[in-house]
């Protein structure tokens, strides 16, 4: 008890009526021993309250200077800011609120002067949470002008991700000239570059006397088109024509990369279909568009593709994995090429000399997406075909082989778009019912399954015969193809018997489209099996 007793009545804390007899004090002349002058404005202040506040003014009045036995000071600062911080110095408090970022650099000026570090770092938060299009380049210029890394990075930052409402700012023409080449010199300042120069030809037509050939150094020109280039550039006359030229010349074959929109705008999502109205994607090429993502068909002409089938997703995005359905029963050739700013365009898969049908499953390493462009090159009616349309990033991807999807799992399903294109039953050794199977005569054809698209291949795995025969005598062998001309062996069992159950077998992997499996003994003369997989599901 007794403890407790001195415990609520042993101390006595007035900090705040202190604290409120300072602020009584602030700009009165009672009991003042010192008259700050500022622009001819005398203002009282109190020496001991000063010093004890700041190592700036405990030096000034108590090392023998000449201002120690002074009563008038004159101090060259900006009379706002001086009075602002003298506040803070009696009361302990400052409102930001209603200053600009001028005052506020001035504020900070006396702040570093006075060295009032707390009230430094309190004015960079402050500017860090109010950083907005028409102030980033004035507060970008404060924290280069005092090295406050922080304050940068967030400001470049905000930047890069406004980018675009940065150039098109009113505020841009009074931006300086080094400032404006350390920004278009990051690779995370996401505008396409014609918009950079149209841009830069406002800013100069207001800075008449800059040097405009340093600022265009800065543009990737092997980013602007040909057509960009005589429809805008050229007419601009910002230079003349032979100097328009030799920088054109110089930037147009350069490895400069591609610009890539910073990591806080990239879509990330996995596992997602980002190709979608709903996440802003959008056909911008291709004839007959009511969606792709509405099942209905996209198509471009063979012999005048123009652009293709070009979509832009929402935003820039990671992808790793495109799914797409090849329209009808046609045969298809294509190539499929993808942008992060819709004008260079790196090409992705190139399928143009394969034999592609239905469902494709397109896998990558992950990369920076915005535009994915399908090019048909070859079809059997002069048209290409796209009636859906899928792009994500996914956890797990297959490997990939010389450019050709090495799948994990069994390919040689109707849900992947593998056919059986001779043979009788057809496609019913492709599904999963026992009680059916694909089959033909002894020395007469063979069966033949044509996959969707090309995949690296290395195994297969049958279960021979059907549910009709229990034979044991089952001879065969398969080739494979890649455009249903030139055979390769892969598996040789003509001088085996095998009964009629599953079998494994494996062979030098390879690209592969077409499969023939040619029987030479069976039941009845009649070859057949009832289910294939292709790769084998079974790991040895």
């Amino acid at each position: 008890m007794a403890n407790e007793i001195m415990s609520q009545y042993g101390e006595i804390d007035e900090t705040h009526e202190i604290l409120q007899r300072y602020t009584r004090l602030y700009m009165n002349d009672k009991h003042s021993d010192v008259i700050i002058v500022v622009d001819d404005n005398k203002i009282p202040a109190h020496k001991l309250i000063l010093s004890a506040s700041s190592s700036y003014f405990h030096a000034l009045f108590s090392n023998g200077l000449v201002e120690t036995s002074k009563n008038e000071i004159k101090l060259q600062v900006p009379l706002d800011a001086f009075k602002t911080i003298l506040k803070y110095i009696y009361t302990g408090r400052i409102s930001f609120v209603n200053l600009n970022v001028g005052q506020i650099t001035d504020l900070f000026d006396l702040a570093n002067m006075y060295q009032f570090d707390s009230l430094k770092g309190a004015i960079s938060k402050y500017l860090n949470h109010t950083i907005s299009i028409e102030n980033c380049h004035s507060i970008l210029h404060f924290s280069n002008l005092y090295s406050l890394e922080s304050l940068r990075n967030d400001c470049l930052n905000f930047i890069d991700n406004n980018a675009i409402d940065f150039l098109n700012q009113e505020t841009l023409k009074e931006i300086p000239q080094d400032m404006l080449c350390d920004l278009l010199k990051r690779d995370t300042f996401y505008v396409p570059e014609i918009d950079i120069f149209n841009a830069m030809k406002i800013w100069h037509e207001a800075n008449p006397n800059a040097d405009i050939k340093v600022i265009l150094s800065e543009i990737r020109w092997s980013f602007i088109s040909m057509n960009e280039m005589i429809k805008i550039v050229v007419p601009s006359k910002i230079l003349d024509l032979t100097q328009m030229w030799a920088l054109f010349e110089k930037y147009h074959d350069s490895s400069t990369p591609a610009r890539c929109a910073p990591t806080s705008s990239i879509s990330s999502l996995r596992e997602v279909n980002i190709a979608t109205a709903e996440h802003g994607a959008k056909r911008i090429s291709g004839e007959r568009w009511n969606g792709l993502f509405e099942q209905n068909v996209a198509h471009h002409s063979i012999n005048y593709p123009g652009n293709g089938i070009t979509i832009q997703l929402g935003k820039i995005s990671l992808i790793n994995h495109i799914k797409f359905s090849l329209y009808s029963e046609n045969n298809f050739s294509y190539r499929v090429y993808t942008s992060i700013d819709g004008t260079k365009f790196d090409s992705l898969v190139d399928y143009s000399t394969y034999s592609c049908r239905s469902w494709q499953f397109l896998y990558f390493p992950t990369r920076y997406v915005q535009y994915i462009r399908l090019i048909g090159m070859r079809s059997t009616d002069d048209y290409f075909y796209v009636n859906e349309f899928e792009a994500m990033q996914k956890e797990k991807v297959p490997e990939i082989v010389d450019g050709l999807v090495k799948p994990a799992i069994n390919v040689a399903t109707t849900e992947r778009g593998a056919v059986v294109l001779e043979g009788g039953g057809a496609n019913k050794m492709l599904n999963s019912n026992l009680d059916e199977f694909t089959c033909h005569d002894i020395n007469n054809g063979s069966i033949i399954v044509q996959l969707g698209q090309p995949y690296h291949i290395g195994s297969f795995r049958l279960l021979l015969g059907n549910k009709l025969s229990s034979s044991s005598g089952n001879s065969f062998y398969i080739e494979t193809s890649l455009d249903k001309s030139t055979w390769e062996m892969a598996v040789d069992k003509r001088n085996e018997s095998l009964a009629s159950s599953w079998h494994q077998f494996e062979f030098a992997a390879r690209p592969v489209i077409f499969i023939k499996i040619t029987g030479t003994q069976g039941t009845l003369n009649i070859f057949s099996c009832t289910q294939f997989e292709c790769p084998s599901s079974v790991q040895k």
